[in-house]
């Protein structure tokens, strides 16, 4: 008979707060606007700001915990970037011939003309100031003056 009577008790309780949980959410969803009448016209302006910068350093004269000395203040310079234009150079009369090893060898030989005369040269070989970067059978990348350019084969 006991449990009987608080299961009534919280039976009511949960229907109360349920009841007024309810009733908060339709209460703010009523078809009524609300329309609030004011006296005077209020006209808008932009806002203006008068923002001041704060300036500040800090100042740190503490030591420095691993060297042991005073902290001092390293100057700043503002370092620019300033952007090479590219020059153009003259390239010497570049052809390639071919390539002499077998093309699945490790050091590969390529067959090169540079300014009339035959070069016979590996991968990262300098000849006359010309830099063979790769190659494979159908093309080669020179370097030349920090320059590079891809030949394909005659």
């Amino acid at each position: 008979m006991k449990r009987k009577r608080n299961t009534y008790i919280l039976l009511a309780v949960v229907l109360t707060i349920w009841g007024l949980l309810l009733y908060k959410v339709f209460s703010y969803s009523s078809p009524q606007p609300h329309t609030e009448t004011l006296g005077t016209v209020m006209q808008e302006s932009p806002l203006q700001r008068n923002v001041d910068v704060d300036t500040f350093s800090l100042a740190v004269n503490y030591r420095d915990p691993f060297l042991g000395k005073p902290y001092r203040r390293q100057k700043e310079t503002k370092k620019t970037k300033t952007r090479l234009r590219p020059v153009s150079i003259q390239w010497p009369e570049i052809t390639y011939q071919g390539i002499v090893s077998d093309s699945r060898e490790k050091n590969k030989v390529f067959m090169v003309m540079i300014g009339g005369k035959s070069f016979f040269m590996r991968e990262r070989q300098k000849e006359e100031e010309i830099l063979l970067y790769r190659g494979n059978r159908r093309e080669i990348i020179v370097e030349y003056k920090k320059q590079r350019k891809t030949i394909p084969i005659q």
